[in-house]
C-alpha cells in the first residue's frame, strides 16, 4: 500500500470509529473518480484472463460455461449473455488457480470498499428477481451488498432503490461501503440513489465480488462496460477542468504556424476553399463560405500520438454563427473521435444537431454571440458522447459512429456541398485526451478580473 494511501486510510478509520455508523452517510465520503481505483477491468480483454495483481494466476473466474461471456471485437464491451441461470464471474478463493484478486487485496468491512460499473441491462426472463447483478462481501461482516438489475428499475436486494429505463442507454452504477461500517451508498450517474443502506443479501459469511447471474432467480442479460474497485469509501468525482488547462490548444493566433486560415500548415490540412475567404484577424477565425462551396480543416496527425480505441476525450471551442445557406440548415460540423467510434456535433443558427442535421438536440440562437461548445467521449461504450453548450449539458448517451476504419484526427467546418454551410467565426479549438471533463464552473461570488 502506498504512503499517501495508508495514511488516508488511518485517518478514515479513525474517523470512522469515533463517528460510527454517521460517518457512512454519503456526504462524508472522500470524492475519488474510479480512473483512480486500484483495481481496473476495461472489458478489452477477456476479465477472466487479466492478471492485475500479478500474481501469475487469473484474477477472476467464471461460472455457467465460457461461451456466454464474449467480447465483440473493437467495442470496448463485454457482452454477458445470462439467459440461463448461475452465469456470472467472480473473485472468491485467496489460493490455487481458480483467481483471488479480492482476498489477496485484502478487502474488510474495517478498510471499506467501493465498486464501480458502467452497464446497459440488455434482457430479463419474466418472473425472475433481477435481470443482473453486482454482488460483494467481506470476510469480517454478514453484512452484504448485492445491487440488483432489471429492465425498469434499480434495486438493493428487494428494496426499490429507482425506477428507470436501464435498457436505452449505459448507466455508471456506484456502491461504497465506509470504513469502519455496516451501511453502503449507491449511485446512478454520479446522483446519490440512497445511503445508510443495511443488507442486501442475507447468507452467513462471504468473501468475494461477483457480477452477472447470482442463481435460479437471475436470468438476463447486460453489456458491461467496466468493472473497478478499490480499499475505502468513495463518493463519485465530478471531473471538470478548464480547457486553458488542456495539452492541445489552438487560439485562432495569426502568429501561430501550426494553423493557416487558407493552407496546409505542420497540425493541420486545408481542404477546398477555392471560392469563399477565410480570415485571422483578431485572435479569431472567420470563415464564409457561398452556397454550396465548402471549407474544412483536419489535423495531419490523429488527436494525440498516444489515442487508442478506449481514450475518452474532452473537445471545446468557442464559436458564433453569422450566416447560413438556408434557415433549415445548420452552418459548421465537427467531426472527432477514437480509431473505434466518432463523433459527429452540427451547430446551425437556431440550434444543434448531433450525427445528422435533422437530429435536432437543442434549439437556441447561436448567432447573438460566441458560445462555448463542449464535447466527450467516455471511450467505452456505444453511446458515450456527451455535449455542454455554455457549461449547460445539452445531451448525453449520443449514439457514436462507429468506424470502419480509424478516424482518430480532429475536424471541423463545411465538409459538404448540401447538409451544411455558411458563415462562422471561432475563437480556438482546445482539447484532451487525458479524460472526460466537465466545464469548470467558478463557485458563486467568484470574481474574475480580465487584464
Amino acid at each position: 500500500m502506498k504512503k499517501q494511501s495508508y495514511l488516508r486510510y488511518i485517518v478514515m478509520t479513525s474517523v470512522a470509529v469515533a463517528a460510527g455508523a454517521a460517518f457512512g452517510a454519503a456526504s462524508d465520503l472522500p470524492l475519488l473518480d474510479s480512473t483512480s481505483f486500484d483495481f481496473k477491468y476495461e472489458m478489452e480483454a477477456q476479465p477472466t484472463t487479466e492478471d492485475l495483481d500479478g500474481d501469475g494466476l487469473a484474477d477472476l473466474t467464471i461460472n455457467g460455461g465460457s461461451d456466454w461471456l464474449t467480447i465483440p471485437n473493437n467495442t470496448g464491451y463485454a457482452i454477458f449473455e445470462c439467459s440461463q441461470a448461475n452465469r456470472f464471474i467472480q473473485s472468491a478463493t485467496d489460493s490455487g488457480a481458480e483467481g483471488c484478486i479480492w482476498r489477496k487485496y485484502g478487502v474488510t468491512a474495517q478498510t471499506g470498499y467501493t465498486i464501480e460499473t458502467r452497464l446497459r441491462v440488455t434482457a430479463e426472463t419474466a418472473g425472475t428477481t433481477a435481470a443482473f447483478c453486482l454482488q460483494a462481501s467481506v470476510p469480517d461482516s454478514t453484512v452484504h451488498a448485492l445491487l440488483n438489475f432489471r429492465t425498469n428499475m434499480v434495486m438493493w436486494g428487494n428494496t426499490v432503490l429507482t425506477n428507470m429505463n436501464t435498457q436505452s442507454t449505459f448507466h455508471t452504477y456506484r456502491l461504497a461501503r465506509a470504513p469502519g461500517t455496516a451501511t453502503f451508498s449507491v449511485w446512478c450517474d454520479g446522483k446519490l440513489l440512497a445511503e445508510n443502506l443495511g443488507n442486501g443479501l442475507s447468507y452467513g459469511t462471504l468473501n468475494r465480488i461477483l457480477i452477472g447471474s447470482l442463481g435460479g432467480n437471475w436470468k438476463g442479460g447486460a453489456r458491461v462496460a467496466y468493472l473497478r474497485f478499490t480499499k475505502g469509501g468513495y463518493a463519485p468525482k465530478q471531473t471538470e477542468k478548464d480547457s486553458s488547462e488542456f495539452a492541445h490548444k489552438y487560439e485562432m493566433d495569426s502568429a501561430d504556424t501550426r494553423f493557416s486560415a487558407t493552407a496546409t500548415t505542420s497540425d493541420w490540412k486545408h481542404f477546398e476553399g477555392a471560392q469563399g475567404t477565410a480570415v485571422l484577424a483578431d485572435g479569431i477565425l472567420s470563415v464564409s463560405q457561398p452556397n454550396g462551396k465548402m471549407r474544412y480543416y483536419q489535423t495531419v496527425n490523429p488527436m494525440d500520438s498516444s489515442i487508442a480505441n478506449s481514450s475518452p476525450f474532452t473537445i471545446e471551442t468557442k464559436v458564433r454563427i453569422t450566416a447560413s445557406w438556408n434557415v433549415t440548415l445548420p452552418v459548421l460540423n465537427f467531426f472527432c473521435g477514437t480509431p473505434r467510434a466518432a463523433g459527429s456535433l452540427f451547430i446551425g443558427a437556431n440550434g444543434v444537431c448531433w450525427y445528422d442535421r435533422y437530429n435536432v438536440i437543442y434549439p437556441c440562437d447561436n448567432t447573438d454571440k460566441a458560445h462555448i461548445f463542449r464535447l466527450t467521449y467516455d471511450g467505452d461504450t456505444d453511446y458515450g458522447f456527451s455535449v455542454w453548450r455554455d457549461g449547460v449539458k445539452i445531451g448525453e448517451n449520443l449514439p457514436c459512429y462507429q468506424m470502419t476504419s480509424s478516424y482518430n484526427f480532429a475536424r471541423f467546418g463545411i465538409a459538404s456541398t448540401s447538409t451544411h454551410g455558411g458563415s462562422f467565426e471561432i475563437d480556438y479549438i482546445r482539447w484532451t485526451t487525458d479524460g472526460v471533463y466537465a466545464p469548470y464552473v467558478p463557485p458563486s461570488g467568484t470574481i474574475v478580473i480580465f487584464k
